[in-house]
C-alpha cells in the first residue's frame, strides 16, 4: 500500500487492498489507486442471498475469525446496516486490537466464550454471519460452542421479538472459504436450519467490481458467475 499514490476509503479502513488502477491527472501524470473489492463481493453476495440489510429494522450481523479477512467483513456489515456486529474468536485480547481502528459507530461486541454468546438477547440475535476462518482446518472446541449456541437459536420455535418474525430459514451465513464445498462452519449453520453461501459467490462479485474499476464496464453477473464457477454457457 505504501508504493501507490492514492489509496480509496475503504480499503484505508478495510486495512488491505486487491485491485490497483492507473489514472491520468490533469498534469499528465500517470498516478496509481488502490482499492478492496472483497467487501464489495460479500455484500452483493449476501444481497443475492436475501440479506439486505436494513437500518431501520437494526438487525445484528456477526463475523467469525480474526484474520485479515475479518477486517473487510465488518466493514460490509456495516455498510449494509447491521448492528450490532458481534465478532467471534478464540483470543478476546487479538480481537480488541483487530477492531481498534474501527469506530465506536460500527458497535462491534466481541465473543470469546459461550457464556457471552447465550447472554445475546433474542431481539439482538444475528440474522447474517460471514465466516473468515480456515476451511480445511476443524473449528477450534471453544470457538465450536460459541457458533452451536448462536447457530441454534429458533430452532425450537419461531422468534417475534419487538414485533419482527424471524426464522432461521430467513438467516444467512456466507462462508468465504472457497474449500472444501461445505465447511465445518457452513454445516454447523445448516444443522440449524440457516442458509449457507459459498466463497465463491463472493469471488464472484468482487470480481464484478474489479472489472468495472479496470474496464468502466459492468460485466453481465451471470456470464461472471458461470465463468468462476466453470459453467459453459451455450451459444
Amino acid at each position: 500500500m505504501p508504493l501507490l499514490d492514492e489509496i480509496d476509503g475503504p480499503a484505508k479502513m478495510i486495512g488491505a487492498l486487491n485491485t490497483v488502477v492507473p489514472f491520468e491527472r490533469p498534469d499528465g501524470k500517470t498516478v496509481l489507486r488502490g482499492y478492496n473489492t472483497d467487501w464489495q463481493g460479500m455484500v452483493l453476495a449476501l444481497r443475492n442471498a436475501g440479506a439486505h440489510g436494513s437500518t431501520s429494522k437494526q438487525e445484528a450481523g456477526m463475523v467469525v475469525g480474526g484474520g485479515g479477512t475479518a477486517r473487510a467483513a465488518l466493514y460490509a456489515l456495516k455498510e449494509m446496516g447491521y448492528s450490532p456486529i458481534y465478532l467471534v474468536g478464540r483470543n478476546k485480547q487479538k480481537l480488541a486490537a483487530l477492531t481498534s481502528a474501527f469506530s465506536e459507530d460500527y458497535n462491534i461486541h466481541l465473543l470469546s466464550t459461550e457464556e457471552e454468546a447465550s447472554a445475546i438477547p433474542a431481539d439482538k440475535q444475528p440474522v447474517v454471519a460471514i465466516g473468515t476462518i480456515p476451511g480445511d482446518s476443524p473449528i477450534d472446541p471453544g470457538m465450536r460452542e460459541i457458533l452451536i449456541s448462536i447457530f441454534s437459536v429458533g430452532t425450537t420455535s419461531t422468534a417475534n421479538v419487538a414485533g419482527i418474525a424471524a426464522t432461521n430459514s430467513n438467516k444467512v451465513l456466507l462462508e468465504m472459504a472457497y474449500k472444501p464445498a461445505v465447511t465445518s462452519l457452513m454445516q454447523l449453520a445448516q444443522n440449524s436450519g440457516w442458509r449457507t453461501v459459498p466463497g465463491l459467490e463472493a469471488l464472484v462479485g468482487q470480481g464484478i467490481h474489479q472489472f468495472r474499476l479496470w474496464t468502466d464496464i459492468v460485466p453481465l453477473y451471470e456470464v461472471s458467475r458461470d465463468a468462476v464457477m466453470g459453467k459453459e454457457r451455450e451459444a
